[in-house]
């Protein structure tokens, strides 16, 4: 799971920050320190139970998910929300240049993996997972008219992927990737391939994060002055958090298929053929 979601990350990053080195370099330096990482032992695994299934979630504790939180929200008729507070907790970064220096940047993986295993007799019929994605990226204030040279930006990779429980299988994956967030951006989207699941399986959710923030240095000129340009230089910020991340997992009671019907059907009728024969015998 973590190769292939490192291989995932590093192709994602050279096509998105193909024309940035900066932001390029910073993700590939965090993500070689979490490939490189992978076999450090992560906390006590959180465990949560349903109706129709039970699921666990484990983590690479050296991939920035610290806090694997996992709470059961409600599960009534069938539709079980589980709330991902560890992710929300780890999700919250900031940077300001006030207070960190010329140009600063920042940001960090995370992976989870969710176990489900279902109750004899059920299937999953969807999944959903929902989150509202809230940034900031506000470059230094200058002048009206005045030429600006700085940089506020933020940015987010999120995918939903599942797989067989032996990891020998995908069942398909959906990925968000938007580019700087400025306000609050809702996020959903539901099971990959939208097929029945009907054995176990696992859910992985991989994030990467990254803010950059340098110094709007700017300049005014106006024609006319007998004198230089006036120059400056203002502080950018930039900010990113996951609220509320939710998995919402729907599911029912496993109905027999057509041929099971039919089987079962024929086994009733040879049943009364031979009890008819030898009642007439």
């Amino acid at each position: 799971m973590h190769r292939l979601s490192c291989r995932k990350i590093n192709i994602i990053l050279q096509l998105t920050f193909l024309k940035d080195p900066i932001m390029l370099n910073k993700h590939l330096a965090l993500l070689l320190c979490a490939c490189t990482c992978a076999g450090v032992a992560s906390a006590a695994d959180p465990h949560v139970e349903t109706a129709g299934f039970t699921v666990d979630m484990t983590e690479d504790a050296s991939v920035g998910w610290h806090t694997n939180d996992m709470t059961l929200v409600s599960d009534t008729n069938n539709v079980a929300k589980l709330r991902l507070s560890g992710l929300e907790a780890w999700s919250n970064m900031a940077i300001d240049n006030r207070t960190s220096g010329w140009s600063t940047s920042t940001g960090d993986l995370a992976n989870g993996v969710l176990n489900f295993s279902l109750r004899d007799g059920y299937k999953i019929t969807n999944i959903e997972f929902s989150a509202n994605v809230v940034g900031t990226a506000k470059l230094g204030d200058s002048p009206q008219g005045a030429s600006d040279n700085g940089l506020a930006a933020n940015s987010l990779w999120l995918t939903l992927t599942l797989g067989t429980s032996h990891g020998d299988r995908s069942l398909g994956s959906k990925e968000i990737q938007p580019g700087t967030i400025n306000g609050i951006l809702p996020v959903m989207f539901d099971h990959p391939n939208n097929s029945v699941l009907n054995h176990n399986f696992v859910a992985g959710i991989d994030i990467s994060e990254f803010l950059q923030a340098m110094p709007n240095e700017w300049s005014l000129w106006e024609p006319g002055w007998d004198h230089d340009p006036i120059y400056g230089s203002s502080p950018s910020s930039a900010s990113l958090q996951i609220l509320n991340p939710t998995l919402t997992v729907t599911y029912a009671l496993a109905v027999p298929e057509p041929e099971t019907y039919a089987m079962m059907l024929g086994g009733l009728a040879l049943l009364a053929c031979v009890a008819r024969r030898r009642k007439s015998l």
